[in-house]
């Protein structure tokens, strides 16, 4: 009975130390985002790059630590959302999204997925009206409207 109980303890300590190990890595993701914001907003590009290297880093540690985890997947998100790179910001919501269960996470999840496509429209918008194809047909068809149905 008690190499049972010490057999559960260790591996209650065992879960809680990975568990912790994912949250620190978490909380790092964060950290670098904050600071790669800080410097590139302070005009240091190449400082603000290696925080972004760093972050992504962090990332590949916290999804191999806990690999069914949504929260480095969310957390990456919203950073790259935040830094204009939607694309891979849509990747990561949807991640996140395979690693909830609960209907509210997948809600707010969508949400900001759906935030996030916005972005990626908004930018390629701006992108045809800085070409001078400031056609509205272009835009409609960029927002997957088709002629006539509007």
């Amino acid at each position: 009975m008690f190499r049972f109980l010490l057999l559960l303890l260790c591996l209650c300590c065992w879960c809680c130390t990975a568990n912790n190990k994912y949250e620190a890595l978490c909380e790092q993701m964060i950290s670098h985002a904050q600071r790669a914001s800080q410097l590139h907003n302070a005009g240091n590009a190449a400082a603000a790059v290696k925080e972004v290297e760093k972050f992504n880093q962090v990332f590949a540690a916290a999804r191999a630590a806990a690999p069914e985890e949504a929260q480095a997947y969310a957390t990456a998100a919203n950073f790259y959302h935040n830094s204009q790179q939607f694309e891979q910001a849509l990747e990561n919501w949807e991640a996140a999204m395979a690693r909830v269960d609960s209907a509210d996470h997948r809600k707010y999840l969508q949400a900001r997925q759906r935030y996030t496509q916005f972005g990626l429209y908004s930018v390629q918008r701006d992108a045809a009206y800085a070409a001078g194809q400031v056609c509205c047909s272009n835009f409609l068809c960029l927002m997957g409207v088709e002629r006539g149905n509007t």
